[in-house]
């Protein structure tokens, strides 16, 4: 039985292991000397052939030695990894580099050997971020190789490099949002790892070099775990900035002193409180334009470029439109190439002597003729072509049989000319001017009913004539298939998409074998909908869960990259081998021993440790779909009063009939310390495979027609926009609920390697990163990425599709918004006064142009674009159905919710992530809900605000004429109403009278209700009312005061109002304003 040492066994001692029998995940490289199909493709021989060559290293001072060991054993033994973590690197590393060697082209002469260039360029790109980490500081790399590179022992020691890294990484739990601290620690690790293959003395001890590290699993507790604890007690930090005047100016000083983010007794800075001061002005600015398009009866898309830009951007799409319109460039090329067929084959079946060609060549002349000046519809008759096209369709599927009757052919021929000369032609002929023209032969019994008899000529067996045959019958049948459009429009939409894209500028598509691999990353959101889990049958679950944004909807639709693959391999090798034998084949190894092509993981959270039934449902999920697979955290306890993490990655082994765990890495601490989804999305990393890394939200979906185009897409990666390639692909969104909601966010692709070395996929900071997605957005471009976006391939995305989902997911973006107005205060300032070169580019984000802009103008490219993909006329009656939807109100609404949340944010702080379920929405929400939803951002307001417009309508001299008060005040109108009824307007049964009585009860139940000290704000409005003043506690003064003024905002117009427009006769005594 072999011997293996384990590091992060218990008590450092050797275990003895069943190498065949554990479990592996897609290649079994925890024996790389195994007999084993995974390990049969000469690039993982090649691979784990360069991994073994161990023999110049030196002895690790603890463990066994023996025959199976490699580089990544070798240094987790000196460097004290965890085993588990060396385990995950090692297949990460032989799948990658395999992988490279395999797309090769062309490939190398001794397969078998790993090439040279690939594992330099590797390397190259796994240690980019820490090359510049090196040139930034200005400290020399400790990377030492060669330039030429040719040599053995530089191969081993990249090897060696990039494992160190990738253990490092493997095993750094949240220290993955730093990534100079890696670069750090890589810096000092690489520094012992080359004294030791350099064979350095301790001058100490008069021994060679050893590492730092001696015990077992010491990197995690003594290097990660340290670093973790300071992160951890200091979670929500920033820079104190000191008596500088802006936070990053104090970073060019020594004594920079870490704080927490707001003082001791919870204030917000006084740099801060300046600036919430002309955030009160900010709003005056948006509202302006926002008020002048509902004016319009338009929707507004915000603040963007300038005027001129606008213009510009309008008229390049309506010429667009235009050129579009007026061009269509396929269906020209459809109809030359139908054309061109029949007059070829029909020439082709009739002797070149006989008369009957001559007058068949004589009948296209005059066609081309007709063309060529332009008066085709002049010269023949359009209602004549559906019987000359039923003809043609007879005659081609005589052609393609394999015993042609060429007495049928005759026929055909005959009623042909009979429909071209009778019923084609406007102007009617006689047989004499026929036969003048040359459309009818000069001998007379030729047009007794002998017509094509002796002249047909059918071709002799030619593959090209008779493909040619079956193309134009393909043509001509096209048309049918197009009547049966389905019903569903649905299925329209992704028909006349997925054929539309296809003639996209798109990347040529490489093999399988040879395409870029990718994984999709997906997290787990706990649905709401339980009588769908628990009360259902099997099926019934399936067919819900399908139709909801639930995670049964995503794995399946992340499953069609799956069966989408295996598809174009078996097309890729068809014409090659028998199909049915490659059928077999596909379904006895292929999919086995298949190379990381893709890969999907899912978060599935604490599911296992809660004992939750819907782990289960989990379970059923990777028991039918192979290619899933799940990974969790797991929280172990291991004494009284402590517990261990560990990240856990598991699968379902079909052999086995059992769920099997294949790595288990334990962390420094629990996972969470900042916001929860970009750390839940980054622990799962650790696990994928490939060169890129999809992530896909809950709420979204895939279909298998867009699946085929996923090789294409990844194409992009080797092209330059601009000049560099990109780094993050985005992709098109089909909301598939559009129809009640149209909020969207992209559902990127990230170049993994490149991520992986900076930073992740997201941001995690609490409180300042809550749109994680988007400063993953500022990450990648302030690091040197570049962003493109690609129309020719799309997923589907659901959005949540009630008023306050809506609004809490909008709630999100604002109050994040805020948090992040606050953390970049003054930059603007800082980068336009400054004169340096290198603020150019944050110039230019930063001068956007307050102007007040004409919603006619921004929202037409909206409508052209609608325009092209679903025709005008639909495009038109989409907008009308808009509106008819009140969608206006809606947006209304929506406009004073986010500017309240955002002023409060700014204010006071506090954003945080809101959860939305995304359940199913046919629940009727009562009003009491609503109120203590709405009532400070827009009950309160607009009873306010209604109020001073009757006033204002009741005394002022403008208002005597009714049509300048409607024209001046419709908006402001529209704006009161809109806040107050759209709660009412969106709640399913809103306006049902019996639901209105139960919450008027329940409304005022809980205005009477007092509670205790355990009474909830549901259950109680003086709780409520109490939690709602809470923040008074914990802001300033300038917050104090600040709070005061907008409250008493009402008060200010009221005193303008009285006194301006003459309520007490011109007098300005205070208790006139007093009693009003």
């Amino acid at each position: 039985m072999p011997r293996r040492y384990c590091p992060g066994s218990k008590s450092g001692r050797t275990r003895t292991t069943l190498l065949e029998d554990e479990p592996y995940n897609i290649i079994l490289v925890h024996n790389l000397l195994a007999d084993h199909p995974s390990l049969c493709f000469p690039e993982v021989q090649a691979v784990a052939s360069t991994l073994r060559a161990v023999r110049d290293l030196r002895l690790p001072p603890h463990g066994q030695w023996h025959l199976a060991i490699d580089l990544l054993d070798w240094l987790a033994i000196f460097f004290c990894f965890q085993h588990e973590n060396f385990k995950n690197q090692r297949e990460h590393l032989v799948l990658h580099l395999a992988n490279s060697q395999m797309r090769l082209s062309p490939l190398p002469e001794n397969i078998d050997t790993l090439d040279a260039g690939v594992l330099r360029t590797f390397c190259q790109k796994l240690l980019k971020n820490y090359t510049n980490w090196c040139f930034y500081l200005g400290k020399k790399s400790n990377v030492w190789i060669s330039k030429s590179g040719h040599s053995n022992s530089d191969h081993s020691r990249e090897l060696l490099y990039v494992g160190l890294y990738l253990l490092i990484w493997g095993e750094s739990a949240n220290l993955w949002f730093m990534p100079e601290c890696i670069c750090y620690i890589f810096h000092h690790m690489t520094m012992e790892l080359n004294k030791i293959l350099e064979d350095y003395i301790d001058e100490n001890t008069g021994q060679p070099v050893m590492p730092s590290l001696s015990r077992e699993n010491t990197f995690l507790h003594c290097v990660v775990k340290p670093i973790y604890e300071t992160v951890k007690a200091e979670a929500a930090i920033i820079l104190a900035w000191g008596e500088k005047g802006y936070p990053w100016q104090a970073l060019t000083s020594n004594d920079v002193r870490v704080k927490s983010q707001r003082s001791h007794d919870r204030r917000w800075s006084a740099e801060a409180g300046k600036r919430v001061v002309f955030f009160l002005l900010v709003p005056c600015v948006y509202v302006l334009p926002e008020l002048l398009a509902l004016a319009l009866f338009v929707l507004p898309w915000g603040l963007r470029e300038g005027l001129v830009d606008n213009i510009k951007y309008t008229l390049f799409w309506a010429l667009g439109l235009w050129h579009k319109i007026s061009k269509n460039e396929y269906r020209h090329c459809a109809m030359i190439e139908a054309y061109d067929s029949i007059k070829h084959i029909m020439l082709e079946i009739l002797n070149a002597r006989s008369e009957e060609h001559s007058v068949f060549a004589v009948l296209f002349h005059e066609i081309d003729h007709s063309i060529e000046i332009e008066k085709f519809t002049k010269t023949f008759k359009m209602t004549s072509l559906p019987q000359i096209h039923l003809k043609l369709i007879q005659l081609v599927e005589i052609l393609t049989k394999p015993k042609k009757d060429a007495s049928q052919v005759v026929y055909i021929l005959q009623a042909l000319y009979e429909i071209a000369v009778r019923d084609f032609f406007k102007d009617q002929r006689t047989i004499e001017q026929l036969r003048e023209d040359g459309l009818a032969p000069r001998d007379p019994a030729a047009m007794a009913g002998l017509l094509f008899e002796k002249a047909v000529k059918l071709p002799d067996p030619n593959e090209k004539f008779y493909r040619q045959v079956r193309r134009l019958h393909t043509i001509l049948t096209s048309r049918d298939s197009m009547q049966n459009i389905p019903v569903n429009l649905e299925a329209r939409w992704r028909i006349t998409f997925f054929s539309n894209s296809l003639f996209m500028n798109i990347p040529h598509a490489p093999q399988v074998e040879k395409m870029m691999a990718f994984s999709v990353l997906t997290l787990y959101y706990k649905e709401e909908d339980d009588e769908i889990w628990t009360t259902k049958l099997r099926d019934l679950k399936l067919w819900a869960s399908y139709r909801g944004q639930t995670l049964f909807q995503i794995v399946r639709g992340m499953m069609y990259y799956y069966r989408a693959l295996k598809m174009l391999a078996f097309l890729d090798s068809a014409s090659k081998m028998d199909i049915r034998e490659r059928i077999r084949e596909l379904g006895s190894v292929g999919e086995d021993v298949s190379l990381d092509g893709f890969n999907s993981k899912v978060y599935m959270g604490l599911k296992r440790t809660k004992k939750d039934p819907h782990a289960e449902e989990i379970l059923y999920l990777m028991k039918h779909n192979e290619a899933l697979q799940v990974s969790y955290v797991d929280k172990v306890s291991v004494r009284r009063d402590e517990k261990e993490y560990y990240s856990v990655l598991v699968k379902y082994d079909k052999q086995l009939q059992k769920e099997m765990e294949i790595y288990r890495v334990q962390l420094p601490g629990p996972l969470k310390l900042g916001e929860g989804k970009p750390e839940n999305q980054n622990h799962a990393i650790i696990f994928t495979r490939g060169d890129a890394i999809q992530t896909i939200d809950m709420n979204q979906d895939n279909y298998f027609d867009e699946a085929l185009k996923m090789r294409n897409l990844l194409e992009e990666y080797k092209h330059y926009y601009g000049m560099r390639k990109p780094t993050i692909l985005g992709v098109r969104e089909h909301i598939f609920t559009s129809s009640v909601s149209s909020l969207a966010c992209h559902p990127d692709v990230f170049k993994r390697f490149w991520f992986l070395t900076r930073g992740g996929i997201s941001k995690v900071s609490r409180v300042v990163n809550i749109s994680e997605d988007i400063f993953a957005g500022f990450n990648c471009t302030l690091r040197g990425g570049n962003v493109s976006h690609h129309e020719y391939i799309q997923v589907g995305k659901g959005r949540d599709v009630g008023l306050n989902q809506i609004l809490m997911f909008e709630a999100k973006v604002a109050s994040g918004n805020g948090e992040l107005y606050l953390a970049l205060s003054g930059v603007e300032i800082v980068a336009l006064v400054s004169n340096n070169n290198n603020n150019k580019a944050l110039s230019a984000i930063l001068n956007q142009q307050f102007i007040i802009q004409l919603g006619i103008f921004t929202t037409l490219p909206m409508k052209v674009e609608n325009s092209l993909e679903h025709g005008f006329l639909q495009a038109i009656w989409d907008f009308l159905t808009v509106q008819l939807q009140l969608s206006s109100v809606f947006y209304t609404f929506s406009m004073g919710t986010c500017t309240h949340l955002f002023g409060w944010t700014v204010l006071h702080g506090g954003a945080k992530y809101r959860g939305t379920s995304r359940g199913f929405v046919v629940q009727h929400k009562s009003f009491a809900e609503n109120y203590r939803l709405y009532a400070r951002s827009n009950f309160i307001k607009a009873i306010e605000f209604g109020l001073i417009l009757t006033i204002y309508g009741s005394h002022s001299p403008v208002a005597k004429d009714t049509f300048v008060y409607i024209a001046m005040t419709i908006s402001s109108w529209f704006l009161v109403l809109s806040w107050i009824m759209a709660p009412f307007v969106f709640n399913p049964s809103g306006f049902d009278w019996l639901k209105t009585v139960d919450d008027f009860n329940e409304f005022m139940n809980w205005i009477w209700y007092h509670g205790g000290v355990f009474a909830k704000a549901e259950q109680s409005w003086e709780q409520w009312w109490y939690e709602e003043q809470d923040h008074l506690r914990t802001i300033g003064l300038w917050g104090k005061i600040l709070e005061i003024v907008l409250d008493l905002w009402f008060f200010f117009f009221q005193h303008r109002m009285v006194y301006q427009l003459g309520i007490a006769a011109n007098s300005t005594s205070l208790y006139v304003y007093l009693l009003s």
